[in-house]
C-alpha cells in the first residue's frame, strides 16, 4: 500500500493490524491485579534502594500472531526452498538453519524466498503473570543495579532481567566536567510465541561526558553487542542549548549485523544521523 516501503522507516518488516487486536481471554475484559512494595535501607558505607513487583492480567506487550499461535516463516522458507544439498536436516535449529542460508544461498534461492507470501498479523495480548525484583546500590559515584522478572505467558514462563552499574567522575582535569561510565547485562528468555526479544543475550555500554555549563552540553555514546550473533547496536549524541529559548541535539544510530536470524536484521540498513533544533516560546 502507499507509504509502506523499505524507505519508510523506522518500523518492523511486517506490519500488524493493530485495529483488529486478539485476546487470550475471549470476552476482552479482565479484571487485572498489581502490588509493589519498595523500601531503602543502610547496607555498609551506601545505600539500597529495594522493590518488589506481582502482576496478574492481560499483558500490556502484544505479540504477533495469526490467531493465538505466534507466526514462524521457517517453515513457509523451507517448504519455498525444497531439500537443498547441504541444509540443516529437518529438526535442525532455525538458528542452524538461518546461518547456512546466509553463508550458502545462490541467487535463485533468495528469489523463492522473497516469493513467499507474507502473512498478515494481528496482535495477541496474553494473560501474564509476573513476580518482579529491582535493586540499586548506591555508595558515592558507584551505583550496582540489577531488575528483574519471572513472568510466564501465553503457556510458558521465562525470565528476564538486566544487571550491572556505573561509576561517574567529577571535577574532570579540574574543571566541572563529569564524565559516567554504564555497564549492564541484558538477559530475555522468552519464546518467539511470547515476541521476539532484540536483547536477549547482549551486553551494554554507555559514555556520558557532561560540560556541567550554562548551556547545558553534553556527549554521549553506547554500544549494544549480541553475544549470541555478534550484533553491534551503536548510537552516539551531542545535546547543548544554543541560548535560553533554543537546545540543538545530534544523534546518531548504527546497526552492526550479519544473517537473516538475527533480531536486528531488519534495520540493518537503517544507520541514520538526525538532528534536531528545539524553539521554546
Amino acid at each position: 500500500p502507499p507509504g509502506v516501503g523499505p524507505e519508510n522507516r523506522f518500523r518492523a518488516p511486517i506490519l500488524a493490524d493493530s485495529a483488529n487486536p486478539v485476546f487470550e481471554n475471549p470476552s476482552g475484559r479482565n479484571l487485572d491485579f498489581a502490588l509493589r512494595y519498595s523500601n531503602n535501607v543502610r547496607l555498609g558505607p551506601g545505600s539500597l534502594d529495594l522493590a518488589a513487583t506481582w502482576f496478574d492480567g492481560t499483558s500490556r506487550t502484544p505479540a504477533c500472531t495469526t490467531g493465538v499461535v505466534a507466526v514462524s516463516c521457517l517453515d513457509a522458507i523451507v517448504a519455498a526452498l525444497g531439500s537443498p544439498p547441504g541444509a540443516p536436516p529437518p529438526g535442525a535449529s532455525s538458528d542452524d538453519f538461518f546461518a547456512w542460508l546466509g553463508a550458502n544461498a545462490t541467487e535463485a534461492q533468495i528469489a523463492a524466498v522473497s516469493a513467499v507470501p507474507v502473512p498478515g498479523l494481528r496482535e495477541f495480548y496474553p494473560e501474564l503473570r509476573q513476580i518482579g525484583l529491582s535493586a540499586v546500590y548506591a555508595h558515592r559515584d558507584l551505583q550496582l543495579k540489577f531488575e528483574g522478572a519471572w513472568r510466564r505467558s501465553a503457556g510458558r514462563s521465562y525470565f528476564a532481567g538486566v544487571a550491572g552499574g556505573d561509576y561517574t567522575w567529577n571535577d574532570l582535569f579540574g574543571t566541572a566536567h563529569s564524565m559516567t561510565l554504564a555497564i549492564e547485562y541484558l538477559h530475555d528468555g522468552r519464546d518467539p510465541a511470547q515476541g521476539i526479544p532484540l536483547f536477549e543475550d547482549d551486553v551494554f555500554l554507555g559514555l556520558s561526558y557532561r560540560l556541567n555549563n550554562p548551556l547545558d552540553t553534553a556527549l554521549r555514546f553506547s554500544v549494544t553487542h549480541d553475544l549470541g550473533s555478534k550484533a553491534n547496536y551503536v548510537t552516539a549524541g551531542l545535546s547543548s542549548r544554543l541560548s535560553d529559548r533554543v537546545s540543538l541535539d545530534v544523534s546518531a544510530t548504527h546497526i552492526d549485523t550479519d544473517g537473516f536470524n538475527d533480531p536486528l536484521a531488519f534495520v540493518r540498513r537503517d544507520g541514520f544521523v538526525e538532528l534536531t533544533l528545539s524553539v521554546f516560546f
